[in-house]
Order: C-alpha cells, then structure tokens, then sequence
C-alpha cells in the first residue's frame, strides 16, 4: 500500500471517529453522520483494494510475454501462442499458486498454473485471466500489477475488447517494441496517443536489444525518442533484452504509485470533505438565526431542489440532436482529417489484404475518435457542472451556498471519469459506473443502459463488408495511387457516415449521464444541508443553544484540522 494511500485512509478513518463520537454526543448531527459513514466505509474500502495495473502493450511479435518471464525471473508465460489465442494475464503475487479465469459470461473458475497453456484453446471464451505465483519481483513490484495483453496484430475483436477492458483500470502503460522493427510504428503511436489523451502515463522498452549491435540499439532507442519528442510525448525509453532486464526493471521503480494514487483519489475525497465542511457550516449559521430565517432558508433550498429535478428531467427527457450537432460535427472532422493524413499507410495495408487494411483503419478511428471524444465531453462535463450551479445560486439567496471549491473537485472528477467509463463499455466491458459515479449515479434511470460501441461497430459490422466490396475490385497487381483514391472516395466517406449516427448517440449518453451525475450530486448537497437546517431549527429556541454552537463549530475545526493536515485544503 502507498503512503498516499495510508493518508486518505488515515483521513477518512479520523473523520469516521469524529463523527461517531459526534453521534453521541452531538444528536443535531445524526443525520449527516448517518449519511456519511456508510460514504466513508465505501470509500476505504475502494482505496484500501485499488490496484495499479501496468497493462503491457505491443505488437504480436515484439517479445512482450518473454520479457515478462524475464523480468519476474520465470516461465509463467507461454510464448507459443498465435494472436487468436492471446488473452489478457494479470501477474500477482500470491503464496497460493492459481489461475484465476474469468470467462466472458461472467464465470469465474480456478486452475492450477500448469493449466495455462491448455486454456489458450478456450481464449474466445475467456475475458481475462490472473495468474497468481510467490514469485519474489513480482511482490517487489507491488503495488504495480503487470498485465501481459494480446498483441496489436491480434484479431480486432479480441484485441480492442482487451484494450477497452482496462481503459478504466490501467494507470500506466508500458509499450514493448522489438529492435528489428526499427522506430514507433503508427499503429503504437496511434495508441499512445490514446492512452495520453485519457489521462495516462506511459514508457517504451525497446526489446531483443541482443539481436543487434550496442551502437545500432542505441541509434534506434535516441530515434525513438525522438519520434516522441516531435509528438510532445516524450517519456523514457529503454532497451533490454530477456537476457538483460535491469533498464525495464529500473524504468518500472521510476513510477510513482503514490502520484497514480493521487490522481484516482484526490478529488473524491476532497468532495466529501467539502459536503461535509459546507452541512456543518449550515448547521453553524442555522444556530445563529432566528426561527423565522431558518424557514425562509429551508424553503429556498427545497425550491432549489426541485428546481435541480426538474432541471434533470427535463435534460434527460428532451431531444438533444440538435444541442450535440456541432460537438458531432467536430469528432467527424477530427476522424476525417486523421485518416486523410493516415491514406498512405492505410493503401499499402490495403495492397496486403482486408485484414491488414482493417487493423490500421481500425486503430486511426480508434485513437482519434478517443481524442475528439475526450475533448467533447470534457466541455459537456463543464458546461453541465456550471449550469446546475447557476440553478442552485439563482435559487438561495441567502448565505447558505454551494462553494467553489466543492464544484471544482466535482467537475474534475467528472472530466477524470466520465469518458473512461463510457469507453469501457466499447469493446464488450459492462461499461459500469467506478468511482465517484458509482456514488452519484446509484439508483439513476442511466445506469444499466446499453451504451453506443462506434469503434467495435466500424470494426465488426462496417469495415469488413466495406472493405471486401472495395478491395474486390482490384486485384495483385493494383497500384498504390488507386488504392488511395478508392480509400479518399470511398472507404473515408463511408467510414463517417457510419459513425455519425454511433457518434450522436454517444455523446448523447455521455451528457445523459453527466447530467444524472451532476444533479445527483448537487441534490445530494442542497438535502444534506436542508437536513442540517431541519435538525438545528428544532433547537433554535434550546436554551443551550449557544453550547450547541461551540460544539459543532469544535467539530468543524477538528475536520479542517484534519483536512490540513493531510493536505486535502
């Protein structure tokens, strides 16, 4: 476990004390701790239970499962597989040797370690496997969970499933290239590039350093390197060979958890602190009015409520084409300028067959989709967090507010969560709401919705019939200028039109659910501080009011303390 993680726990652990104690001493407070603690037990658990998977990504051919076995100093992995019988394996540590199967309808069944190579004949039945050995590096290694996946020439199918599994889940990415192939391919740059426009780290090994001279290895890691930098996407790169794992072994003790950590955790925790900061100031400026404010303050927050409600359904329930139609548009463009730019490559595939034309179309529209995407629904988050806020301050005109500093840790949040979570669901994933969203959005008419796949759509259904007809037309002797005419006349134009309907929707249920989201989480606030009101207002006329006072405000200033003290404010 982190340091960064034993301090969240270590806060919210003393925050759950204060409230207990307050509980019993402090009766005007029952509610909100009755609301709360069971946020807090959640919450622990969930920080106490994250792992840091370090998904390991490549091409078919770049030696990814040989330097795992390599680098844990073991055979665990088997290196006779085909791309159809690649699955995803997780390498944890355990003193109980298994393998953990997951299958893709949802069963989980356990095999001894000497099982593996046989289960490969079942990878279209199985989702992902974790494999558990008492292997010394790999326990060194933890937090950080390696994850070997099926190779970029892997079925399209199996491998954008795979990927899209843990978009969510992976906290940094290590590409794996073999020295043979020379520099970054645009099949990995195009998925660095995904993976830095959701939020995520990433580093390059350069493998099978021992098949070339010391000086021609060093040429290509600088080249590669350099390929990055043009990109603005420079990170390490090291080369190594399974005989030779020290540079991987010393790239890997350069991640940070604690800063992986932070990023996962930061802005939830910090947003119940300022819910639970704001109900008890409610509490404070309930204890200091008079009976007749406090009804006007009440009134003006149940107005507001039902405003926020109101607000949402209206949201939810209207036709938004329109509203979406120059967010649409955007994602199109972006798509077409990427494949314009990718005619080259993508002709030549091409002239080696459907498949190989499939596989580059496919990972274009994926990386640049993801991009656009991660753009799109980065203003909705935002122009929806400010609209329930301007609901919420148009409605209390008093001085019970709704503060910044609680909107800004729910917009970053929501931005940090919401695409992750969605695109989970495009290559066959549950597409389930993690983190804060599992908070905001439990009991929401969105959740369990079957969500838009656009890039498992062009791959599965469109690309293939497209492509055959295309490429039907010409035979082996067909020349480059006329594969990429046909692709420029035919293959773009088809390729947008298929997705502006996929694309729509999307970006429909992704403003469905911040819209669930945001107005779960300001109703949620606007009830815990009415509550607060309610239970001061029966004591506004105790003739202990002023003790009353003095205590809260105590517990108050213990939290702040607390909150200070692990850096939360």
């Amino acid at each position: 476990m982190t340091k960064t993680q034993q301090k969240y726990l270590s806060f919210l652990a003393a925050v759950e004390r204060v409230l207990q104690q307050s509980k019993n001493d402090l009766p005007i407070l029952n509610a909100e701790s009755d609301r709360v603690l069971p946020e807090l037990e959640t919450m622990q658990s969930t920080i106490r239970q994250r792992e840091l998977l370090i998904p390991v990504v490549g091409a078919f051919s770049a030696g990814k499962s040989s330097l795992l076995n390599a680098i844990v100093k073991a055979d665990l992995l088997s290196v006779a597989i085909t791309p159809e019988t690649a699955m995803p394996t997780e390498l944890r540590y355990d003193s109980r040797e298994r393998l953990e199967v997951v299958f893709e309808d949802g069963r989980t069944e356990e095999f001894p370690l000497a099982a593996l190579s046989n289960l490969q004949a079942r990878a279209q039945e199985i989702k992902l496997i974790r494999l558990y050995a008492a292997l010394q590096p790999l326990k060194a290694l933890q937090p950080l969970v390696l994850v070997d996946m099926p190779g970029f020439n892997s079925p399209l199918d199996v491998h954008n499933r795979a990927i899209a599994r843990y978009i969510g889940d992976g906290a940094h990415y290590l590409f794996v290239v073999s020295v043979e192939e020379g520099s970054l391919h645009t099949q990995s740059l195009r998925r660095i590039e995904e993976v830095v426009s959701l939020g995520r780290t990433f580093s390059v090994c350069l493998n099978k350093a021992d098949l070339r001279p010391p000086q021609e290895v060093e040429s290509v890691r600088q080249y590669i390197a350099d390929q990055l930098v043009e990109l603005g996407l420079e990170s390490s790169v090291c080369a190594v060979s399974q005989h030779d794992t020290a540079a991987v072994q010393a790239m890997l003790e350069t991640i940070q958890p604690d800063t992986l950590i932070y990023g996962l955790f930061q802005a939830p925790v910090q947003q119940l602190y300022q819910m639970l900061d704001a109900v008890l100031q409610t509490s404070l400026e309930a204890l200091r009015r008079d009976h007749e404010g406090n009804e006007k303050a009440i009134a003006e927050l149940q107005a507001a409520i039902r405003e926020i409600e109101q607000q949402r359904d209206s949201q939810l329930s209207a036709a938004r084409a329109t509203d979406l139609s120059s967010a649409v548009e955007r994602v199109l463009t972006g798509i077409s300028n990427a494949l314009n730019l990718a005619i080259d490559d993508m002709a030549r595939a091409a002239l080696r067959g459907q498949d190989e034309l499939g596989r580059v179309a496919s990972d274009e529209i994926r990386a640049s989709l993801t991009q656009w995407l991660k753009r799109e629904t980065d203003h909705l988050s935002e122009a929806v967090v400010h609209q329930f806020s301007k609901v919420s301050a148009t409605r209390l005109h008093m001085d019970i507010k709704i503060s910044e500093d609680w909107t800004s840790a729910l917009l970053k949040g929501l931005q940090a969560e919401l695409l992750p979570m969605l695109l989970a669901a495009l290559g066959g994933g549950a597409g389930k709401a993690v983190g804060m969203f599992a908070r905001l959005l439990s009991g929401t008419a969105v959740v369990g919705r079957t969500l838009p796949n656009p890039i498992m759509k062009i791959a599965a259904l469109l690309l293939p019939s497209l492509l055959e007809h295309l490429l039907g037309q010409f035979g082996e002797g067909q020349k480059l200028e006329q594969a990429k005419k046909a692709i420029r006349e035919q293959v773009i134009p088809d390729v947008l039109r298929g997705l502006r309907s996929e694309v729509t929707d999307f970006l429909t249920n992704a403003n469905d659910y911040a819209v669930a989201a945001v107005a779960a989480a300001f109703e949620q606030q606007l009830q815990a501080q009415r509550d607060a009101l309610a239970q001061a207002q029966d004591r506004t006329q105790s003739a202990n009011k002023e003790g009353l006072h003095a205590a809260v405000l105590a517990v108050r200033t213990e939290l702040q303390a607390l909150a200070h003290a692990h850096q939360l404010i």
